[in-house]
């Protein structure tokens, strides 16, 4: 909905993204950022630019397997030298993955970290790291809250 591009705008001379949802698009236009409409793999397959940065948040559960690897291999294609990506998706070893997974009819397939470490490791990619977010705290509902309660509880009780 171009939250993330209008804060990275604050920050960075030029940002753009690329989304399906009509919706989304015209959010983020409200908020000053482009975003083009555009599926992901085609226009990292014909753009010529190279960034910096690309993110992709909630994307690679859409996409199915062999469309995930050719993502990532077009990413790491269209990164600058020194350039990052990051990844938010669910995670299938989570005590919710599953219900996260099958809460919406268009997810495929889910990575778990220590596969998309595998994967990213394997392509190219230097320093990969996952980190867990979590649900958020509070804002959303008292279900979120109770799942973020739990998910600390169930980090606590086995030592992390």
């Amino acid at each position: 909905d171009g939250k993330i591009l209008w804060y990275l705008a604050q920050k960075y001379a030029e940002v753009s993204g690329v989304d399906l949802d009509l919706k989304k698009i015209e959010s983020a236009k409200m908020l000053g950022v482009f975003v083009e409409h555009k599926e992901v793999l085609d226009f990292l397959t014909h753009t010529h630019k190279t960034f910096d940065l690309i993110c992709a948040l909630d994307l690679l559960e859409h996409l199915g397997k062999e469309r995930i690897i050719s993502f990532l291999e077009l990413c790491f294609k269209r990164l600058n030298s020194g350039g990052r990506i990051i990844l938010q998706m669910p995670n299938p070893n989570s005590p919710f993955g599953y219900s996260v997974q099958q809460a919406d009819l268009t997810h495929e397939f889910t990575l778990s970290p220590v596969l998309a470490l595998k994967i990213l490791n394997e392509m190219g990619f230097v320093n990969t790291e996952c980190r867990e977010t979590g649900p958020p705290l509070w804002g959303y509902s008292p279900l979120a809250t109770m799942r973020f309660l739990y998910g600390e509880l169930f980090d606590f009780a086995i030592g992390f």
